[in-house]
């Protein structure tokens, strides 16, 4: 009994030792809780101080930042309305310019117009003061010519009367006879140039009026194109007169006009003139590696002149122009 009592005491020791034991594991595992709950509230008031300051600094810094957008905006705004300052300031010194440039041209072109209305204006003067010249000269000379064969009529007369009393003088009949023969020869054939000329100045006049007038009509017309028109149409004109009337024996342009294919031309610059009742044709043919071409000269008695290359009508100046040309080629 005493052993089983010791037992229970032991075992009764060993139960409270053992609830002591458990006791301070749950004393300890109280203190550590406690000390881990005291150090999870300190992280967590840190935790919510450092969240609180962190909102601060963001709340800063979003300050920080509206303010410092504001200001860029501001800046930016000030910078645009500048800019749109210059840029209106820039768009009206370019249309100043423009308009400027516009100006300036605009009267360079009345300018120029005016300067070529002048020169054309000139132009047709200097060509009809030409026009009127060739009528007048041409005039004056069949008027010398008219006197001077007036004169030599005269001449014929006097030395026929010379024959005549000479004739008488001597008694000779025969001689006599003989001079009053050709006294009458000379007399039918001075009367029968006096009708030709006359015949053929009336010619020449009633000419130089259908031009004159066919001239002044062209006048009306584009000034550009006036002085090959004319030249056109009085070749045509002059061209079908002379078809009209076979007698005169006036050829067209093109039947002077050389067929190089049919007609044997030798090398270098051909000239010939041919002389008509009314005109005189200035032939040059030119034969070359580079050129085969006919130029004709067209006078007529009246004074007026035409020239052509191989049937279609030129200027004066290119006529001349070309041929010197050629013959400066062929002589290198």
């Amino acid at each position: 009994m005493e052993l089983a009592a010791a037992e229970k005491v032991k075992q009764d020791s060993l139960a409270k030792v053992e609830k002591e034991r458990a006791a301070a594991e749950l004393a300890e595992k109280a203190r550590l809780k406690a000390e881990q709950d005291s150090i999870a509230q300190a992280e967590e008031k840190q935790k919510q101080e450092e969240l609180k300051a962190a909102k601060e600094r963001e709340r800063l810094e979003s300050e920080a930042a509206a303010k410092a957008e504001k200001d860029s905006l501001a800046k930016a705004a000030e910078q645009a309305r500048l800019a749109e300052i210059e840029r209106k300031a820039q768009e009206k010194a370019t249309a100043d310019s423009l308009a400027k440039a516009q100006e300036k041209a605009k009267a360079e072109e009345a300018a120029r117009i005016a300067k070529e209305k002048a020169e054309k204006a000139a132009e047709l003067a200097a060509a009809e003061a030409a026009r009127q010249k060739a009528i007048a000269e041409a005039q004056d000379k069949a008027r010398q010519e008219e006197l001077a064969k007036i004169a030599r009529e005269r001449a014929v007369q006097d030395s026929l009367a010379q024959v005549r009393s000479k004739f008488k003088q001597d008694s000779i009949a025969e001689a006599k006879e003989k001079a009053y023969q050709l006294e009458l020869a000379r007399q039918e054939k001075i009367k029968l140039e006096k009708d030709s000329l006359a015949k053929a100045q009336k010619e020449q006049e009633e000419e130089a009026i259908r031009l004159a007038a066919e001239m002044k009509k062209k006048q009306g017309e584009e000034a550009a194109k006036k002085r090959n028109d004319d030249i056109e149409a009085q070749k045509k004109a002059l061209a079908a007169a002379g078809k009209a009337d076979p007698k005169k024996g006036v050829k067209d342009i093109n039947d002077y006009k050389i067929d190089f294919d049919k007609e044997f031309v030798v090398e270098g610059i051909t000239q010939d003139t041919i002389v008509e009742t009314n005109r005189t044709v200035f032939r040059t043919i030119v034969k070359s590696n580079a050129e085969k071409a006919t130029y004709i000269k067209v006078l007529y008695s009246y004074g007026g002149s035409f020239y052509f290359k191989n049937g279609q009508s030129m200027t004066e100046n290119t006529f001349f122009m070309q041929i010197e040309a050629h013959k400066k080629a062929l002589n290198k």
